[in-house]
C-alpha cells in the first residue's frame, strides 16, 4: 500500500464519530445538542437550512466565482494540464445579496446563539472555499490562527458542506485559463 493511502487509512480509523442532531419543533437545537457542543467543542446539526436557502447560497457562490474570475483573484492548485479548480473568497456579504440575506435573515444567528447559550452575537466574517471534484492538487497548508484575532469560549463557525455531484454541479465549469498559484 502506498504511503499516502496508508496515511489516509490510518487517519480515517482515528476519526471519532460524534453524534448529529436535528432541530426541535421550533427550529432550534435541543439541550442534547447544546451539551454536545459544550462537551465536544463541535456539534453537527442536520437539515437546518431548506432548499431555498441552499439554492440561494449556491447562486451566491456562482456570483462570487464569476466576480473572482473578472477580478483575477481566482487560482488553481492543479498541475498544468490537469483538471480542477480551487477558489476562496471572503466578505461576500458586503457585495453579494444572497450571502447578506443568509447572514442576517436566516436562522443561523439564532441557532448559534442558542448553541452558545448567548444573548448576543457578533458576525465577524464569511468565508467560502470551493475545491472542484477531480482537482489533482492538494489543498495548500494554511494556519488560521495568524489571521483569526479572536479568542474565547463563545466562538461559533458555521460550516456548510455541499458535495457537488454530476446531478448538482456548480453552473461554472471553470474552463477559463487561470494563473499559477500565488
Amino acid at each position: 500500500m502506498p504511503a499516502d493511502t496508508d496515511l489516509a487509512a490510518r487517519a480515517r480509523q482515528s476519526l471519532t464519530r460524534l453524534p448529529s442532531f436535528d432541530l426541535d419543533g421550533e427550529g432550534m437545537p435541543g439541550e442534547d445538542a447544546i451539551e454536545a457542543y459544550e462537551r465536544d467543542g463541535v456539534v453537527c446539526l442536520r437539515r437546518v437550512f431548506g432548499a431555498d436557502s441552499i439554492d440561494a447560497l449556491a447562486e451566491g457562490m456562482e456570483i462570487a466565482i464569476d466576480d473572482g474570475v473578472r477580478r483575477n483573484t481566482n487560482f488553481t492548485i492543479a498541475k498544468p494540464g490537469e483538471a480542477g479548480f480551487f477558489f476562496y473568497d471572503t466578505f461576500m456579504w458586503q457585495r453579494i445579496d444572497q450571502f447578506r440575506r443568509f447572514a442576517f435573515d436566516s436562522p443561523a444567528a439564532d441557532i448559534a446563539m442558542r448553541i452558545m447559550r448567548s444573548r448576543t452575537l457578533i458576525f465577524y466574517f464569511d468565508f467560502m472555499l470551493v475545491k472542484e471534484p477531480g482537482t489533482s492538487g492538494m489543498t495548500p497548508w494554511h494556519y488560521d490562527e495568524a489571521y483569526w484575532p479572536i479568542s474565547g469560549r463563545q466562538i461559533c463557525n458555521l460550516f456548510w458542506v455541499d458535495y457537488l455531484t454530476p446531478a448538482r454541479p456548480l453552473k461554472n465549469r471553470f474552463t477559463l485559463p487561470f494563473d499559477e498559484f500565488r
